[in-house]
């Protein structure tokens, strides 16, 4: 991870409103201070917190409350302040992360989850520990939130950040993954096509909760880096509850702690570990969680170094290697080290084999050929987001599983061995329902929109949606399209079931980001929406689109200018590109003004004839920057102008009038005519009707 200095002067701005008043926003002024602060994340809101208030505030909701996959709100109402200002509203319900017997030694750790009840946040988790308070926060726009303590020379305060603005600072540099399995034990993820035993075990999801015992023992060098031993053990119970959250959303699934401290070690000399070899480390600790926690006290096991990189044994949950799990990095910490390494490695520990496609870098040699559906380096939990090189699509990964992942797991804990050892609790949820829409054929090098829906029996239940190509064929670098490989990449999940492909940034930026690449070869893509209910409920639909290359790109090829006129007639020209023709048959295309620079569309012209030219009225409003779109009427593709051309003023709409016939000027001046700012359509009648003002008596 690369540290950025961001030195700052703390001075406290005035008190926070009813409800927030635990949370105080701080000023930063100047360079030096006594109380500076040095972070690595670059965007954030620089919080005080009333860490007492908030503490009684949460412990209040500790009791009498179901677990948190059960719960459908918590007994609490909690604000949470966000990155760029204002709070967030949520419902806070217990979490079990440590064991009954482990949680009655550490009165003063807490954890909770959290659902949003704003419209802002979906759900999350956090806790409260001696450390402080710490939060992850996924956002119905589809980023991840944190809100984190950072210890300062006059006290502790608090960053509120976002992902999304910060990728830097979640760079895991150096980071690398092996495997030991057998290949008998990895599940092949369904396809395009999935069994009906395969849609059968997506039924299953969110029926009931799997716990898992998990013991993790650390290195004393572990240990160092967090200064002491209940430290280092607050920064596991922390790094659970994150994990959790992601396993309990995408694959109800839950992470029990059942090791105490005393699998927490602190001199190198006698510690039972050799920290900088992680083949080692592996058979190290399932001879210490065996001695020390007792091989029928645990279901998997993992221990946490300063080096070594990240090592698993494929599918070994329940079994003689349950401890075969090892995360090591010079600095373990954040979301850098929490998903990248511990989510990324117990994922293989549970049965999920790697999903990039890529070859560069790190990814070079670890493909998995049946799962290998992520352009490039991926980008979420089991690909491998920031070291592959040239192919990687982000810095570091995102905190969700990809539908491959959520198979190969669900069959693991359905089918295989870990259905031997999870203590299973039936959940009173339902799994939402989802439909991709229709199968389509598209012209080859233009842009599309995908749209699904979804719906939950559980009616407060707030849906999030992503989609993914799930084509695992050839092995290539990201952006490249062979005709059968990951082309497309996905998302975090949000609230919205809807994708532009390639995302509207890149198109009115006139860029190519990897993984939003168009296709270009005569092909098939199959696309998943995704849908999760936040309770451990999953749902998906498949649809497919054929590509055809019909020797041109569906395009807009006017307006080219710089400029537009409002108020004007407008001609719009169009590339048809055979697409008038089978076996895409679009007959008629509606074309679109976009005055926000993509970000939302209004009609001009519907159902006209796909014929390469039609002429629109603009409107006497338009923006800096505006495109058109000429979209098929009955099929997903468009093409947008390759301008952005600004709006040009019009004299002809301020002055001036036209004649209305058959009613003349009258004695008094009325009649006659009509300001010319309103569009009249030659050739065309109009009714004109007159109100009289009353005279006020």
């Amino acid at each position: 991870m690369k540290f950025f200095g961001a030195i700052l002067v703390l001075l406290f701005s005035g008190t926070a409103s009813a409800g927030q008043s635990a949370w105080q926003d701080i000023q930063a002024r100047g360079a030096t201070t006594s109380a500076s602060i040095t972070t690595p994340i670059q965007h954030f809101r620089l919080l005080g917190l009333d860490e007492g208030r908030l503490r009684e505030q949460l412990f209040q909701s500790q009791t009498g409350v179901a677990s948190g996959l059960q719960a459908r709100a918590g007994q609490q109402t909690l604000s949470l302040p966000l990155p760029e200002g204002g709070f967030a509203e949520l419902t806070a319900t217990p979490s079990e992360v440590l064991a009954p017997e482990i949680a009655a030694n550490h009165p003063d750790i807490q954890t909770w989850k959290v659902y949003g009840v704003d419209g802002t946040i979906i759900s999350g988790s956090v806790d409260f520990t001696p450390s402080g308070f710490h939060a992850m926060l996924d956002t119905a726009s589809g980023d991840t939130l944190f809100i984190d303590p950072q210890a300062t020379d006059d006290g502790r305060h608090y960053l509120s950040f976002s992902k999304k603005a910060n990728w830097e600072a979640f760079r895991a540099d150096g980071w690398s993954c092996t495997t030991h399995d057998d290949p008998a034990d990895l599940a092949t993820p369904a396809a395009s096509s999935p069994s009906i035993a395969a849609r059968a075990l997506a039924a299953k999801a969110g029926e009931t909760l799997h716990t898992y015992r998990i013991a993790i023992a650390t290195t004393a060098e572990y240990t160092a880096y967090y200064g002491s031993k209940s430290a280092a053990y607050q920064s596991i119970v922390t790094a659970v509850n994150r994990i959790n959250q992601i396993y309990e959303r995408d694959l109800s699934i839950r992470l029990q702690l059942v090791s105490d401290d005393n699998t927490i070690y602190q001199n190198a000399n006698t510690d039972p570990y050799t920290n900088n070899t992680s083949d080692t480390l592996l058979s190290e600790n399932v001879k210490n969680l065996n001695d020390v926690i007792g091989y029928a006290n645990y279901d998997i096991g993992h221990v946490l170094a300063t080096s070594g990189g990240g090592l698993a044994r494929v599918a070994s949950t329940c079994g003689a290697y349950k401890a075969e799990g090892a995360s090591g990095w010079p600095k373990p910490q954040g979301d850098a080290f929490i998903i990248d390494y511990m989510a990324h490695e117990i994922g293989h520990q549970l049965g999920a084999a790697h999903t990039f496609n890529g070859v560069a870098g790190a990814c070079y040699g670890g493909r998995e050929t049946a799962s290998a559906y992520e352009p490039g380096s991926g980008s979420t939990i089991m690909a491998y987001a920031g070291v592959c090189s040239g192919d990687n699509l982000q810095t570091g990964s995102d905190s969700m599983m990809h539908s491959a992942s959520i198979q190969q797991i669900q069959d693991y804990l359905h089918n295989g061995a870990g259905a031997a050892c999870a203590a299973k609790t039936s959940l009173a949820n339902n799994n939402p329902t989802v439909n991709a829409g229709a199968d389509y054929t598209i012209p080859a090098g233009t842009p599309f929109i995908l749209t699904g829906s979804g719906q939950d029996a559980n009616t407060t239940d707030t849906l999030s949606y992503s989609w993914e190509q799930v084509d695992a064929g050839t092995a290539s670098r990201v952006n490249v399209d062979t005709g059968n490989n990951a082309l497309i990449r996905t998302h975090l999940p949000s609230a919205t079931p809807t994708r532009t492909i390639p995302q509207m940034s890149d198109l009115t930026g006139r860029v190519q980001s990897a993984g939003e690449t168009l296709p270009t070869t005569n092909r098939t893509l199959n696309f998943r929406l995704l849908a999760r209910d936040s309770h451990g409920g999953t749902g998906y639909d498949d649809m497919k689109i054929t590509v055809v290359d019909t020797g041109n790109s569906f395009a807009v090829t006017t307006p080219s200018s710089t400029t537009l006129t409002k108020g004007s007639q407008q001609t719009v020209s169009w590339n048809v590109a055979a697409t008038d023709q089978a076996p895409i048959h679009c007959n008629a295309v509606d074309i679109d003004l976009s005055t926000d620079n993509g970000n939302s569309f209004s009609n001009l012209l519907s159902n006209t004839p796909n014929d390469g030219s039609a002429s629109v009225t603009l409107p006497f409003t338009l923006g800096n920057k505006n495109y058109i779109r000429v979209s098929c009427r009955n099929n997903i593709f468009f093409a947008l102008s390759a301008t952005n051309p600004a709006e040009a003023s019009s004299s002809s709409n301020t002055a001036g009038t036209s004649a209305i016939y058959g009613n003349p000027i009258s004695s008094t001046g009325g009649g006659g005519s009509v300001p010319l700012e309103w569009l009249l359509a030659s050739g065309s009648l109009y009714a004109l009707q007159r109100r009289r003002k009353r005279s006020m008596r």
